[in-house]
């Protein structure tokens, strides 16, 4: 199954994967015939600049422009141009005024990826967080299912609305559906790596002290 969602993230339409932003932070905004989706990156996310680049980079892939600002709450949001190309997406995910997943949302490894794009972090060693819109954490857990990934459903208290991946094997097989990380990304396995080298230099350091903290000859 690995090999099958890899091949689909590296064959995927690069529209439909937008889909992952959705599931997130982003939002969509009607103008006569057209539509911009917007992402604001939110404030637990982290250094925004390799988001803000992969970002600009899937709209691009999709066929349209995109440009990076600041909120009137200084958060960095990323905006599309307004383009017809986007109204199916617009139409597919609003209820009346309120964004929804369509009935029929499923997950592939492109969606995935985008949603972590946008933002998804490291909370601590071993457990990443993808942010959420909280009308939808029943429905995305759901859609997680075919693809083996077990999410943690966490509220406001603690940094949600959010889903949350823990432990080390849950994270590697993540990684491993997501694909090679964006340069300077916040990946699911990188506190694991960023664990191991400490411990390793921890290793080292008991290893060259003697007694009392004194370095054997």
């Amino acid at each position: 199954m690995q090999l099958e969602l890899l091949s689909e993230r590296s064959t995927a339409d690069p529209f439909a994967a937008l889909e992952g932003l959705l599931i997130g932070p982003a939002h969509m905004v009607r103008r006569g015939d057209q539509a911009r989706l917007s992402v604001v990156i939110p404030d637990q996310a982290g250094p925004v600049q390799w988001r803000v680049d992969a970002l600009l980079s899937a709209f691009a892939d999709a066929g349209f422009s995109g440009e990076s600002a600041r909120t009137p709450r200084g958060q960095t949001v990323v905006r599309s141009e307004f383009t017809p190309l986007l109204v199916p997406l617009a139409t597919a995910w609003t209820r009346g005024a309120v964004k929804a997943p369509p009935a029929d949302f499923t997950f592939d490894a492109a969606k995935l990826r985008l949603w972590a794009v946008a933002s998804g972090h490291t909370v601590m060693h071993a457990v990443y967080q993808f942010h959420l819109d909280d009308r939808a954490d029943t429905q995305v857990v759901r859609a997680l299912r075919p693809l083996s990934v077990q999410v943690t459903a966490v509220g406001p208290r603690a940094g949600g609305p959010a889903l949350r991946v823990s432990g080390q094997r849950r994270l590697r097989h993540l990684a491993a559906l997501m694909g090679p990380a964006p340069a300077g990304a916040d990946w699911p396995d990188h506190s694991l790596d960023s664990s191991r080298r400490q411990s390793a230099s921890n290793g080292a350091l008991r290893l060259t002290k003697g007694p009392a903290g004194t370095t054997p000859d």
